[in-house]
């Protein structure tokens, strides 16, 4: 069969059908199929391509991006396809999605009934008939709304297809989508019982499966790791892209809680109460729904472009024809922050001991200096104690002490003083001896903690010089916000740059070198930079709505629970417990200074290579070659 090789990502494919855009790279194959076209290409066995040097297959991976596009859509871009989608298809999928709703809580309806007969006997004696008919209602309502939540993401899954044969597939799958839910709901319920962050995360790995089941068309336990391998490979931006949802979720109970009341009293009838609420609750909820859909499918696209193997890992043999490749790292393209995230998260986990053990010992200043006065407390402590320097007029025992005891708290203070001055320094300097130890331990992964300490010992002369420049530069036009700003984002890169340097280079040529990668670049710079310093804000936001979001939840399932074993499920905190505020705030601590603090330095690292192989590629030639 005939083939043709692409000149852009060197992958062959077959001339017929004469596909012009090449699916890998979707580079343009017109000119090379016409060249071909006049004759006939035997076929031949197709050679082997050359593994590329590091710098070069980045740069292919860059260039396939943006030949292709972005591999991820933007979370205005999702909002807007789902705003759009919502109205386009508002009058075909709502009413599915409200008699889900409209069922699911008449269901809540039926177990008040049951409820009333437990908890009030003496007003609302047991009787067998309604409670076989509450039940049964029950199972008919939950059978209802399953039937049409499962349609309505059949007919959101695909946009060609008209009601009844949403319903008809929807009836066809019901009991697989049934297990799948029920499936969901005890492992997010059984989340939710442990310390509540496990229900969160199970939220958030398991939102994709009803979608995935339906779209791809496999089985329960397949839509599960399905959606959790699709969080998985990006789950820091997946969390994020789901920060509407909870803050739509806490408006829609708000709605509830205050506007229900009115509609209640107003129609003074439960069944015509529920009638009219679920409209309002169906409108956000399916806002919410086709979100989550928006944002699979942008997952599912993504996967769809990552490249194929053999373009990802490509043979050592030497090709027969050179192959040239144009500089597609521009001085105005750096790797999307996300990205670039990603990474710095890899390499910290496979250097996550020697960073981890870096990390603590830059903490070794703080701890003495917190001994030093916990010390000098229980000194005073015990001298006051020791003379009864008590009570309203204690102090005036002082002053008839001998001249013995005098002399002996002055030296007390000197000695202090001696010690105070003596950590700073000892800080100061393990502090910067550290903070260079980091760029060898992120730059050689070969490097034990001893070993980049040991390299970091033998220049630390000259990094001193050069980092006391750079704080003063950075502290004074710090005083004026704008400037400050300005002089952080020129000179942040000067350790690694120092580090990188030959020796015998000035300390000035360390900060003159790192203003000169961000020329040109201080914008995209400076907005990777303040995003990964405002991330954890964000992060922690995101986690509290969804706290508050799935406070409800929680306690249905408490109800639940409480209804068949008679009391709440043990081990399941309550809000309103400080001690789980007090848990919160202990994690919030150890992830900012076991992890924030070393990812952080890896990420400077690789913005830092980024920025160097920008720079060089403005002085490379236009179409550099590859080599074996």
């Amino acid at each position: 069969m005939n083939k043709i090789r692409c000149p852009y990502c060197g992958t062959w494919q077959e001339i017929l059908p004469p596909i012009i855009l090449y699916q890998n790279c979707y580079a343009d194959l017109g000119e090379e199929i016409n060249s071909h076209s006049p004759k006939t290409v035997a076929e031949e066995e197709i050679p082997a391509r050359p593994r590329p040097t590091v710098p070069e297959y980045r740069t292919i991976q860059k260039y396939l991006r943006e030949k292709a596009g972005s591999r991820y859509s933007s979370l205005l871009n999702i909002l807007g396809k789902t705003g759009r989608d919502f109205l386009k298809r508002f009058i075909p999928l709502f009413p599915l999605f409200y008699l889900s709703v409209f069922f699911f809580m008449l269901t809540g309806i039926l177990i008040s009934r049951l409820g009333l007969s437990i908890f009030f006997p003496e007003y609302y004696p047991e009787d067998p008939s309604l409670t076989y008919l509450a039940g049964g209602g029950i199972l008919i309502c939950l059978f209802a709304s399953l039937y049409a939540q499962a349609a309505f993401v059949f007919a959101t899954s695909n946009q060609h297809l008209r009601t009844s044969d949403a319903l008809a597939k929807a009836l066809s799958r019901l009991a697989s989508y049934t297990a799948l839910m029920l499936l969901m709901a005890i492992i997010v319920g059984l989340g939710y019982s442990i310390l509540i962050f496990p229900g969160i995360i199970a939220i958030v790995l398991l939102i994709f499966a009803p979608f995935i089941f339906v779209t791809e068309n496999v089985g329960v336990i397949e839509a599960i790791s399905k959606s959790i391998s699709y969080v998985a490979h990006n789950w820091l931006r997946v969390f994020l892209t789901l920060a509407p949802i909870p803050i739509i979720i806490i408006l829609t109970l708000f709605f509830f809680a205050y506007g229900g009341t009115p509609i209640l009293l107003w129609s003074q009838n439960q069944l015509l109460f529920v009638f009219i609420i679920s409209a309002f609750i169906s409108v956000s909820l399916m806002l919410i729904t086709l979100y989550v859909y928006q944002i699979y499918e942008d997952l599912r696209k993504s996967r769809e472009d990552v490249l194929p193997a053999d373009t990802a890992k490509p043979p050592l043999q030497k090709p027969e024809v050179e192959v040239s490749v144009p500089v597609f790292l521009s001085s105005q393209k750096l790797t999307p922050f996300f990205e670039m995230l990603q990474h710095a998260w890899e390499m910290f986990q496979k250097r996550f001991f020697c960073l981890s053990v870096l990390n603590i010992l830059s903490y070794l200043p703080h701890v003495l200096n917190l001994s030093l006065l916990v010390a000098m407390y229980l000194s005073l402590k015990i001298f006051i104690e020791a003379f009864g320097l008590k009570g309203e007029f204690g102090m005036l025992v002082f002053l008839a002490l001998p001249t013995s005891v005098h002399l002996a708290i002055l030296l007390g203070i000197i000695l202090l003083g001696i010690l105070h001055l003596f950590l700073a320094i000892f800080g100061l300097v393990c502090y910067i001896h550290v903070e260079l130890a980091f760029v060898y331990a992120i730059a050689d992964d070969t490097l034990t903690p001893r070993q980049a300490l040991i390299k970091a010992r033998d220049r630390l002369h000259g990094y001193f010089q050069a980092n006391l420049y750079r704080k003063l530069i950075i502290s004074t036009s710090g005083l004026l916000l704008v400037p400050g700003y300005m002089f952080w984002v020129w000179y942040e890169f000067t350790p690694f740059v120092f580090a990188m340097q030959k020796e015998g280079q000035t300390p000035l040529s360390s900060l003159a070198e790192s203003r000169e990668l961000v020329r040109n670049l201080w914008g995209p710079v400076f907005k990777r930079m303040i995003s990964f310093r405002v991330l954890p804000i964000l992060v922690i936001s995101v986690l509290l709505f969804f706290i508050v979001a799935g406070l409800p939840f929680q306690q249905m399932f408490v109800l639940f629970q409480s209804i068949f074993s008679g009391k709440p499920p043990a081990g399941m905190p309550s809000l309103h417990d400080p001690l789980i505020w007090l848990l919160i705030i202990t994690v919030l601590y150890f992830y900012v200074g076991l992890f924030q603090v070393p990812l952080q330095k890896v990420f400077l690292y690789l913005l830092y290579t980024e920025l160097k192989h920008a720079k060089s590629a403005e002085t490379a030639p236009s179409h550099p070659p590859f080599h074996s």
